[in-house]
């Protein structure tokens, strides 16, 4: 086995063994004789070179989106022929990591999306970010518009609401998404 594979093996497995701590350390730490455990209660958060691990409820509010650019002119509008009124038709997945935790629906036809969909997600991930995307949802596929990127200091700090830019890959502004988010944590449940 290769030094490559032998640190992605032992990476693993200490990232297991903090998300089972985080889980079920209360309990089983004391049993096991594990003295890094704290009997009186975990932290909110166990942390490796990148992540940590989330534990609580997020509750999570898509409201709606603005400005956002109209990704149905490919090839030379040739879909505009077709259908003069079709236009980008997107949808927002929320992520955790590589965990997809939430989806909206997809709204049809529209740069001014109203979602107003709620999603309560129990949540005890590896992440240093919430992640919404927006896309477009086309025949084949599903193209970015852009995404936000909120850091879990931000979710620790209290309730986040407002109008928030959606940027593209290059960075730069490509519409507003419009969010409430709360998260709780599972100590403070």
């Amino acid at each position: 086995v290769n030094d490559k594979m032998k640190k992605f093996f032992q990476n693993l497995v200490q990232e297991v063994q903090e998300a089972v701590d985080g889980v079920v350390g209360d309990t089983l730490g004391p049993l096991l004789g594990r003295q890094d455990v704290e009997i009186g209660g975990q932290p909110e958060h166990v942390h490796n070179e990148d992540n940590c691990m989330i534990r609580g409820e997020l509750d999570v509010k898509i409201i709606a989106a603005r400005n956002l650019p109209d990704t149905d002119n490919i090839f030379f509008n040739i879909g505009k022929l077709i259908d003069a009124k079709d236009v980008t038709d997107p949808f927002v997945t929320g992520y955790l990591g590589a965990c997809k935790i939430l989806m909206t629906s997809v709204k049809d036809n529209t740069m001014e999306p109203v979602w107003n969909e709620k999603f309560h997600v129990p949540v005890c991930h590896m992440s240093d970010s919430f992640v919404l995307k927006v896309q477009d949802k086309d025949h084949a596929w599903a193209e970015a518009i852009g995404q936000v990127v909120l850091i879990l200091d931000q979710l620790n700090e209290g309730n986040i609401d407002g109008w928030f830019d959606i940027l593209d890959s290059n960075g730069q502004p490509n519409g507003e998404l419009e969010i409430s988010v709360q998260f709780q944590r599972a100590q403070d449940m």
